[in-house]
């Protein structure tokens, strides 16, 4: 049965700590923005801009996107949509002076697209892109 079907008929837990009720309890929601930084990869290559994200890839954070890349959770995509839009607005305040933004998802693997039967960094990169469209 589908990820999206169970949750209308089971109620909903918490992906990043299984705490019944709701899809991202408050806590993990603020645990995905605990901490909007630069972290570009070690070691960046020549060239490569301002690279941010919401908070470090452990704990709830990172249950939370494996439960949306891995266990087909996509219900989850606006919840980290929204995660991903404020680190974006956090990286935009950043010095005072107006930057232009580029979301660039790192696409999945073919292989990987076809086993989880959807594409959802593409999917939260584009909830994020709309989401900051209408700031």
């Amino acid at each position: 049965m589908p990820p999206a079907l169970l949750d209308l008929i089971l109620p909903p837990r918490c992906a990043g700590c299984g705490a019944p009720g709701a899809l991202a309890c408050p806590s993990c929601r603020t645990e995905l923005l605990r901490e909007p930084a630069p972290r570009p990869p070690d070691p960046p290559p020549p060239g490569l801009p301002d690279c941010w994200s919401a908070t470090a890839y452990d704990g709830a954070a990172r249950r939370m996107i494996l439960a949306c890349k891995e266990r087909g959770r996509s219900a989850l995509v606006p919840v980290l949509a929204a995660a991903v839009s404020a680190c974006v607005a956090a990286w935009a305040a950043c010095g005072g002076v107006r930057r232009e933004v580029w979301l660039v998802p790192v696409p999945s693997a073919r292989a990987a697209s076809r086993r989880r039967g959807h594409d959802p960094v593409r999917a939260v990169a584009a909830a994020a892109a709309r989401e900051l469209c209408a700031r």
